[in-house]
Parts: C-alpha cells; structure tokens; sequence
C-alpha cells in the first residue's frame, strides 16, 4: 500500500513539474515579447519624432538654406544611444541628402519605398542585417522624404537582453535566421537549427510575422526539480515509515498502559467502589493531536512561502531595471538580476555591493529622515568589443519597513537614463545650431487668426534690429514697408493661405528704418493630424550680395563696351601702325639705299665723308623708327613668337662677331664664354633672342670707355618641367648705374638721366623692348650694377629641349683629340680662348714667349697657336723669321682680335700662317682644326678657311615695284647678281610681262614683289600666277615678297598668297645676298654658272 501511495505521489510530482516548466517558459516568453513591442515602439517613436521635427521638414524645401545647419544637425545624432547606428535623412525618391557617419548605408528601397514614400506609413524590420526603421516626412498631405535609421545586428542584443538562471532565448524571422539570442548559446552561423531543440526543454511561441521566439531549458535543469522533489519524497517516507512504527510502538506502549491503568482503575473501582479520574490521558492525546496539527500548519506553511519566494524572485528578475536591497549596515539583502549584471560591470570580485553608490551620495542615501533620495551616476562600462562607453544611471532610494512598520534598510532602484541623456543632448544641439545659425529663424503660430511670432533666434534680431520681446505675439507685417513690392506680399499670402512653402526676396526694413533685402523662405508645419499648426521662416539679409550683383551687372557692362572701344581702338592702332609701317620703311629704303649707291660712285675724299655722315644718321634714323614700331608692335600685340630649333651657342659667338669691329675700335676687349652651356640645342625664337642679345651688347659698348664686355652663358635642364633654363650674362666696366634707378630703367622712352641722352643718343625703348620680348620667351631680364665701375644684364628664359628627331649635330660638343701648343702672354682674351679650346683639343703646353717655344717638343703637336703676335712692338721680318721656323714643323694658327694696328703685318702674314679673328665661333674652330694638317700648313696660301665663294648670276629677274626710289635701289642691289632685270611698275604690267615672256620662251628665273601697289597688288597679282594665268611654266616661279609691311602676320599673309619668301625694307644687303644664294640652289643653276 505505501509503495503504490508512493508512486501515485511520484507520477504527480513529475506532472507537477511539468506544468511548473511549461508556465514559467511561457511567462519569460510574454517578458520578451513585452520587451521587444516596447524598444520596437520606443525607437519607432524617436524615428517618427525627428521625423516631425520643423527644421528637417524645412531642410526638404529648403535645399539651399539647408546646407548651413543640416550637416551639423545629423551629424550630431547619436540614434538609440548606439555610436555605429546609422541616422540618414532621404528625399522623395529615396536618395540619402545627409547621413551622420562617415560611410553612407546601401539601401534597399524596394522593402520600405512603397510603404513610407507612397502611402506615408512606417517602415520597421528586425532582420539578420540589423533593425531597420524608416519614417515618413510628410509636407502638408504627402511624403516628401524621410528618415532611416539603422541598427547593426550585433547592436541589438544590449537591447533586448534579459538576464535568466539557466534559461535561453533564441528569437528567428520566417527562415529561421537568427534575430537575437541569448549570450550563452554558441553559434557557428545566422541559421538557427531545429537539431539544436534535442537537448533541450523548450517553449515555441510563433508570432504573426511568422518570427518564433524559442525559450530553451537543458533537460537535465529542467527536471532537475523533479529528481530533488523525488529524493525528498523517498526520504520523506522513509522518514514517515520509521516514524510510524515508532508511533504504533509508542501508540501501543501508551495505549497499553493506558488499558493497564484503565483496568487498573476498574480494578480499583472494584475494590474501592469509586471511580478512578486520574487518567491524564485527556490532555496527552489533546497535546498530540495538537503538535500534529501545528506541524501540518508548518508544512502547509513552508510550502506556501517557497512558491511565493519563487514567485517573487521571478518578478523582480523580470524587471528591466537594477533593484537592491540593503539593511542598516550596508549589506545586500536582496537583488534582481539586472542589478548583479551591471554589479558585475562596475566593481571588481571582493569589493563589497555598496561601492557601487559613489562616496560623495553615501551620507545621504543613507539618511533616512527623508522618505525619498535621487541622484545621478556616471559609469564606463565596457561593450562587448572591449571598448568604454559611457552609461547615466539615475538611482531613486526609498526606505525599507518590516510588516510592523520598523525601519530595515533602503530599497535602490537604478534606471539607464543613457538614452534618455543622448536625446536630451540632441536636442540642446538642435537648439543651439537654431540659436547660433547665422541665418534668422522665425516660428509663427498657425492657429490664431492673427498668427503671431512665437519665436524668433538671435540672427533675426540682428538682422532685423528688433529685440525678441518687441515681436513675441507680432504679425511679421511690421517688417514690410513703403519699397516692399506689393505683387511679392500678395504671393506670400496667397501661399500662406494655400499652406504652401514659398521662397523669395523682398525689400524690408529693419528697427531703426533702413532698408534691407530679405531672402525668405516660409515653410508650413503640419502635426501627426496632417493639421497646420505653424509657419517656419527662414530670412537672410542679401542686401550686400544683391548690391554686388548690381554693381557686377553694371561693370559687366561697362567691360563690354570698353572692351568694344578698346577692340576699335585696337583695330585702329594696328591699322595705324601697318600704315606707319610701310610708309615709313619706303622712303627710308630709298634714302639708305641711294646713300649706298652714291658712295659706290667717284666722290672726292671730303664728298665720301659727308655720305658716311649721312649714311650713319640714316641708319641711326632707321634704328630709332625699328625701335618705335616695334614697341608700338608689341604694345598692340602684333609680334608673333616663332619657336625653333636653335643652335644658341653660335648665335651667341655671331652676335659677339657682329660687335668685334665696334667694340675694338674703342679700345675695348670683347669676350665670349659659352663653355658652361650644357645644351646647345634648344627651342626658342632665334630672332628675338638675338635682338634682345643685340640691344644689351650694344648698350654695354656703347656706355664703357675703357676696360671689356664679358659675355657669358650657361644652361641646365629643370628636372620638374623638363625644361632649360638658359642665362646669358652681359658684363661691362662702363658708368654703371645708381640702385635706386632700377625702377625705371625698363620704361619706355627713358634713360637713366637727361645727360646720358645728351651725350650718348638713343630713344630710351631698347630696354623696354628687350624686357617685354625677354617676357614673350617665357622669362625675364634682371640687373645688378654699380655707378661708375659697371653693369650686368642677364638675359634668363626658360626653352624647350630640340626633339631627337629635329636635334642638329651637336659639332659644338665634339673632341677633336689634337695636340696644340698655346703661346701668348697672359691675358683675358687668352683666357677666354684656352677655356674654348680645351674642350676641342688637347693643350699640351701654355707658353708665354717664344723663348719658351724653343725648347719644346713637337714629336705630337699639329698646331701653334699664337694669341698676342700682332703687336706694333714685333716688326715683320721678326715674325717671317719666327714663323717660317714653326711652320715646317706644324700648322700655326694666329687668333687675334680684329682691327690689328700693325699694318705690315697684314700683308705678309696670311702665306705662312693661318689668320682668324677673335671673337670666333666654337664652329669655326671645329672646322679649321678638322681641315689642318702639316701638309696644308706649309702648303695652303688662303687667308681663312672659308668656302669657295659661289658666283650668284639669275639669267633674267623681275622686279614689280612702283615707287622709282625704290627701283633704282634695288636695281642697283640686284645688278651684281642677274644678267638681265626687268621693271614692272604694278601688278597688271607684272602679268602682261610674264605673259609676253611665257609666249616668246624667255623665262624669267625670279621675281621680287612688292605688296602695295596701284591697280592689283602683291598679293592678287602672286594669286593670279599660281592660277596659272601667266602660263603653266610661270605658275611655280620663285616669288619674294619685298615689301615694308613689317607687321605681326604679313610674313604669314605673303606666304598665304603663295610668295615663297619675305624681305623687309629698307633692305639689308647681306639678307638679300643670302636670299637669291639660297634661291639660285633651289633653281638649280649652280651647275650652269660653274660650266
């Protein structure tokens, strides 16, 4: 009997457990339910709130006004307190505007674009990416953007959290991914496994959404209960067994004496005749009946208080917030889960519960005259990735009563205001960026009839001069005034009326009465109703901008019609200067060109001195009218820059060549130093150069008496743009110049003082000249001089390096590998000259003196070269005697400077020796090393080793030219060159000429044209001979242009027309004399000249 009892008991134990179970795993399922609904509404609602927030509906319509506050707004959102959570602001087709990290999130429209932009409604969705929430802007009836916010899915845990005892919580969508689980349960991936549920005791609680929420006991805990409920039962019965028997013993035992005493008294009774009362076995029965009783009352009661321990501890686990209790001394009587997590966080092990209360609110927590004590703490706790955040908890302290109303310690609830702190900063930012924006800001009250201004930011009183107590309940009509423009205030009522956004600009005028124009734009604010409830404006004063507009608009104007002057001007000036022009180079053709006939004729000594007079100021005429229209040609921007491949370092030798004479007829030494140019090829304009050259070495000649010109040059490749930069230096020893002359020193029309042109000349514009042409090069001109001891003008221009394909033997940089004895006293020209030569060849001795010649070897020397011979102190028979010792051995060379005083020694020098003038080119030297030998040394009686000079002679020439002058000069330059020449006086006596010449079969081997004539010019008269109206033989007959047309793009517009070459007047002799030798080529007459 007692074993079934015992089973019966065991099997309703187990049954008891069972539904024990089943009810608390369903009462940890409605906890997390609650939980989920109430963050999910919790941060809905924040999305829906920012959504209606007025100034990110205004940043909608708004788009330019946005940029100064919207930025800083979202950046400073900080969504659900979680620092990776992405907030992002959407227009009306979904496009992100602004977003408060730094990377933008890659949106999936189609789950959420018809449901928030179409219908207006809220998006939310916890999936395996995150919890996704998007809220609708609305702008009146319908959307116009919207908010997104984002949670990262290892985010939400924190949220969702609730500490268990060895109870789980796995939370899937419909594919089973997992949305949340509970820290302890292990996951290899996002897909939660039904396998998993076998070890497990489990609560499956499905949702509409088709989510499930698993609540997952280990069976061993879960019948846990059952196995110690078992024990204790055995025990319990073993217990009662051992108990029973006892008590049937004692039973028996009590009621034997009983029955003994009781037949004791009868006994007695019998022989007494009374009754005996004496039994007490009443009360012993009662006493036992009554213990037992009181031990049922206790089980009964124990019972009771554990189901409802279990229940309470059940209770305050499943509260969100820390709960603790203390007694009097501090100790921890009670806590919740939450409260031992976050105790876990906050103290190390060992440090007692009550230093989790900071010292300086233990006095008061404490003093329980008050009822109630609240205050805030700050703790950094750290995440799950390690990393300190900060959390607010804002604990509220109440006292602990027993059931008879005696004082037994405190109860402390915490509460994470964390959330609750970054909302509020949030706001304080919003409404400082609204305070500090520099644009005013205006909130006016919809509801009343005469919507009064509610608000107005610091911007709207300075912009408008009043103060925030003198327009609180105003209209803001007070603003508008006499130039406010009517038809603009009847569109801002209109769209007020209407409730529509409105943007414009108006004049109003602010406190003290000036006027201002006012960039406004009024945005009506709805709420949750889609009721009107306010008006936001926003209001810039553009007054400066608008004006500035003005005045732009007016400059604008203004530019155009200088420009339209300064473009006739223009036009004028280069018709003007095209003009000058050629009506000043025709005459002066014939003036220079007559003078240089006449001095070709029969004139007495007195007569050719007056023509050299004349000639000189002809030329310094002509220099002087050059200077003018070239500066006049650079002023109207008609100098074309042709860039070349220029061989620079004989340009430089050339130009130093052309001012050897001048120089040396002064008495002054003119040296050349091209050695440290690195490049000798190089692109730039060979004729502007070489002018610029020529000015500053004239310059230099012109103002030194005594002493030298030094010209040097150097260049080195510029590694950042591949450029060369090229400097070449002008050094003299004249006047000098005083420093603070700088200044204007490269004006036009100015000299250095009144003196300098009175004693010098010139018209003040080579300096002007060069330095503007220097700029046209891509450089500039600089000066370093001292008054009185000299000058140094350096020419600096950055050229382009010469193609491969277009670069010119470089001779300049070639090593000849000769031996050559250098004699002469030391001096710069010698200097200069052993600096030039080493280079070329091998100087094995630098002698100065003969005497020193006389002892040294020539078993490997090919060359003397004598430096400082042409003295007057040397008599001829001297140097014949010196020389003719030498020159049986080898070559020897004499370079001197030009212009030798010792005119005997002219005569008899060039049959024994070689003669060359210095400055001479690095070229020249090339050549004449190359040509030498011993055998032409004591054989070759030439002076120099200049070509053979070709005999130029045309059979027949035409010239076309109308002015006499003009052809009798060039007759006259011409004669020495043609056989025959014939005149034409324009264009159309021009073609009959070649027409007659075409049908007699005389044909005419050249023509020189001139561009302005009577009847047909140049240019129509050259296109109708390549039309071949003068015969097929004429239409590919040479024609130079020969024409005082000196402006930027007549070279080109003669070319146009089909000339094949260009000279300008006057004409320059040795010019022309290369011209008809590179024409008499061409034509290939060299033949039937030699024959």
């Amino acid at each position: 009997m007692l074993v079934v009892v015992s089973f019966l008991v065991v099997v309703y134990a187990q049954r008891l457990v069972e539904h024990e179970i089943q009810d608390h795993q369903q009462e940890i399922a409605e906890q997390f339910s609650h939980i989920l609904t109430k963050t999910t509404n919790t941060l809905k609602a924040e999305v829906e709130n920012l959504a209606q927030n007025d100034l990110i509906i205004n940043s909608l319509i708004d788009v330019e006004g946005r940029r100064q506050y919207i930025e800083l707004l979202f950046n400073s959102f900080v969504f659900a307190g979680i620092q990776n959570s992405q907030l992002s602001l959407l227009d009306f087709e979904g496009q992100i505007i602004t977003n408060n990290q730094a990377t933008r999130p890659l949106l999936n429209r189609a789950q959420w674009f018809d449901k928030v932009l179409q219908n207006g409604k809220t998006y939310q969705q916890l999936t395996s990416q995150g919890w996704i929430f998007v809220a609708p802007i609305r702008y009146g009836q319908l959307p116009e953007g919207a908010i997104y916010a984002h949670i990262p899915l290892q985010q939400v845990q924190p949220l969702l959290e609730i500490n268990l005892l060895k109870t789980e919580i796995v939370y899937t969508d419909q594919q089973n991914n997992i949305l949340f689980k509970s820290a302890s349960i292990p996951q290899s991936n996002n897909q939660f496994k039904l396998a998993q549920l076998e070890e497990y005791k489990y609560l499956l609680q499905p949702f509409d959404d088709l989510s499930t929420i698993y609540i997952l006991q280990k069976t061993e805990y879960a019948y846990q209960q059952v196995i110690m409920f078992i024990i204790v039962l055995i025990v319990a019965l073993v217990g009662l067994v051992i108990a029973t028997t006892y008590s049937i013993s004692l039973a028996a035992n009590f009621a034997s004496q009983t029955l003994h005493q009781f037949v004791n008294a009868i006994e007695g009774h019998d022989r007494k005749n009374t009754p005996s009362t004496n039994l007490h076995q009443g009360p012993q029965l009662y006493e036992m009946t009554q213990l037992r009783n009181q031990f049922d009352g206790l089980l009964e009661e124990l019972f009771a208080t554990n189901v409802s321990k279990e229940q309470f501890q059940s209770v305050i686990n499943s509260i969100a917030e820390s709960l603790a209790v203390f007694d009097l001394n501090g100790r921890c009587l009670l806590h919740n889960n939450t409260f031992d997590e976050f105790k876990n966080k906050v103290l190390d092990n060992g440090i007692p519960t009550i230093n989790i209360i900071e010292k300086e609110h233990r006095a008061a927590v404490f003093n329980l005259e008050s009822d109630q004590y609240e205050f805030e703490s700050l703790y950094h706790l750290p995440d799950e990735y390690n990393n300190y955040q900060q959390t607010f908890i804002h604990w509220h302290r109440t006292r602990y009563l027993t059931s008879d109303g005696q004082l037994a310690g405190i109860v402390l609830v915490g509460i994470d205001i964390t959330l609750q702190k970054s909302i509020d900063r949030e706001l304080r930012i919003r409404d400082r960026a609204i305070e500090t924006a520099p644009s005013g800001i205006i909130i006016v009250d919809a509801s009343i009839v005469h919507q009064p201004i509610i608000y107005v930011n610091p911007a709207f009183e300075h912009i408008t001069g009043y103060g925030k107590n003198e327009v609180l309940g105003k209209n803001c009509k007070f603003l508008q005034g006499e130039k406010s423009d009517k038809r603009i205030i009847q569109q801002i009522s209109q769209a007020i009326r209407s409730e529509q956004a409105i943007s414009t600009t108006i004049i109003n005028y602010t406190k003290q009465g000036k006027e201002f124009y006012n960039q406004l734009s009024i945005t009506p604010v709805f709420d949750s109703h889609n009721k009107l409830t306010h008006f936001l404006g926003i209001q810039n004063d553009v007054t400066n901008q608008i004006l500035a507009e003005n005045k732009l608009k007016t400059a604008v104007k203004q530019r155009e019609q200088a420009l339209e002057k300064a473009q006739e001007s223009a036009r004028l000036k280069s018709a003007f200067l095209a003009s000058m022009s050629h009506e000043i180079r025709t005459p002066m053709n014939g003036v220079l060109g007559m003078l240089n006939i006449l001095q070709s004729t029969d004139l007495s000594s007195r007569q050719q001195h007056y023509a050299k007079l004349a000639q000189h100021s002809a030329n310094s005429l002509l220099v002087l009218i050059n200077d003018i229209l070239d500066f006049s040609k650079i002023e109207a921007g008609k100098i074309d820059i042709e860039t070349v491949p220029t061989n620079i370092q004989e340009l430089i030798e050339n130009v130093a060549q052309t001012y050897s004479i001048k120089a040396f007829e002064k008495g002054l030494a003119l040296l050349v130093d091209t050695t440290e140019l690195e490049q000798i090829q190089i692109l730039t304009d060979p004729t502007r150069f070489r002018q610029i050259l020529t000015n500053l070495v004239g310059n230099a000649i012109k103002f030194t008496e005594q002493g030298s010109v030094t010209i040097s040059a150097n260049s080195q490749l510029l590694p950042t743009t591949q450029q060369i930069r090229l400097q070449v230096n002008v050094q003299d020893t004249g006047i000098g110049i005083d420093s603070n002359k700088f200044d204007s020193l490269f004006s036009a029309f100015t000299q250095v003082d009144t003196s300098t042109t009175r004693k010098f000349g010139g018209t003040g514009l080579g300096l002007a000249i060069s330095k503007q042409l220097a700029n046209l090069l891509h450089g500039d001109i600089a000066v370093t001089s001292e008054y009185n001891k000299g000058s140094t003008f350096s020419i600096n221009i950055d050229c382009g390096p010469v193609p491969v394909a277009q670069n010119f033997p470089l001779e300049a940089k070639q090593s000849l590998q000769q031996s050559v004895i250098l004699i002469g006293e030391e001096n710069a020209y010698k200097h200069y000259l052993e600096k030039q030569l080493r280079p070329l060849v091998r100087v094995t001795h630098n002698l100065h003196t003969t005497v020193e010649l006389a002892t040294a070897k020539f078993e490997d020397v090919e060359a003397i070269v004598f430096t400082d011979l042409m003295t007057a102190a040397i008599s001829a028979a001297n140097l014949e005697s010196e020389i003719d010792q030498y020159a049986k051995q080898c070559a020897c060379l004499v370079i001197h400077p030009v212009n030798y005083s010792n005119e005997e020694l002219k005569e008899l020098i060039a049959p024994n020796i070689k003669l060359l003038s210095y400055p001479i080119t690095t070229l020249e030297l090339i050549h004449t090393f190359t040509n030498l030998s011993t055998h032409h040394a004591q054989n070759k009686h030439a002076l120099s080793t200049t070509d053979t000079q070709l005999n130029i002679k045309f059979n027949r020439v035409l010239l076309v030219e109308d002015n006499e002058i003009n052809q009798l000069v060039a007759q006259t330059l011409l004669a020495p060159y043609t056989e025959q020449l014939d005149t034409a006086n324009d264009g159309l006596e021009a073609l009959d000429i070649l027409v007659a010449s075409a049908q007699s079969g005389m044909r005419y081997d050249l023509i020189l044209m001139d561009c302005q004539m009577p009847h047909l010019d140049g240019y129509q008269t050259t296109q109708r001979v390549r039309q071949g109206d003068c015969g097929e033989h004429n239409k590919n007959i040479p024609i130079i242009a020969m024409t005082a047309n000196a402006m930027k793009g007549d070279k080109e517009k003669c070319l146009a027309a089909g000339m094949d070459d260009y000279l300008v007047k006057p004409i320059n002799k040795q010019l022309l004399e290369q011209t008809l030798k590179h024409w008499y080529q061409s034509a290939n007459l060299l033949e039937k000249s030699t024959n």
